[in-house]
């Protein structure tokens, strides 16, 4: 996955990416699948990594105010918007 997102986001932004892989022991099960969503829910993905990661580069100007409340979903117990 995440040489398709480096090939995206190289050919986008034409930009250079080196990408460093590190080999560091992880003991979590990463693997997934929607072969179950697919054969019980029909589900079909209407998105691939490479769209995904194109339309979020698309519209990056629109998240840049990452101090934006609306962009968490942590709550402090004091807030008063709630």
């Amino acid at each position: 996955m995440a040489d398709v997102v480096r090939s995206t986001v190289e050919e986008v932004l034409n930009v250079k990416i080196d990408l460093t892989i590190k080999h560091i022991q992880d003991y979590g099960n990463y693997k997934v699948s929607v072969q179950r969503a697919t054969n019980i829910l029909s589900f079909k993905p209407q998105h691939d990594v490479s769209s995904i990661v194109r339309n979020l580069l698309e519209h990056r100007a629109e998240f840049a105010d990452m101090d934006n409340s609306r962009y968490y979903n942590i709550f402090n117990n004091n807030c008063d918007s709630l």
